[in-house]
């Protein structure tokens, strides 16, 4: 899955769950700052999983999970694929 699908699947959660008042421009560029880099690191398939647990929070938790806990997340499944998360990236203390 690429970035850009990602987040068109993480907004209709949002949209179709909890409404977009609390969802900001902030919000939306922390996401996709993640999502790339995940597909950077480990490829499409970790932002699929990411996308889903994203999703899925938001439709069990009716919330919108924090940045921190989608990068913590978004880290603990690029590890989950063996991939190397670089020093330098947003991931690296997730």
């Amino acid at each position: 899955m690429n970035v850009e699908t990602g987040m068109g699947q993480i907004r209709e959660a949002i949209a179709n769950t909890v409404g977009t008042q609390n969802y900001d421009d902030t919000t939306e560029g922390s996401y996709r700052q993640t999502l790339e880099e995940v597909e950077s690191i480990a490829g499409g398939s970790a932002v699929e999983e990411v996308v889903g647990w994203v999703s899925g929070e938001v439709r069990d938790e009716e919330a919108i999970p924090s940045d921190s806990a989608v990068k913590e997340r978004a880290a603990q499944i690029c590890r989950d694929h063996d991939a190397d998360i670089p020093s330098s990236s947003r991931l690296a203390n997730a």
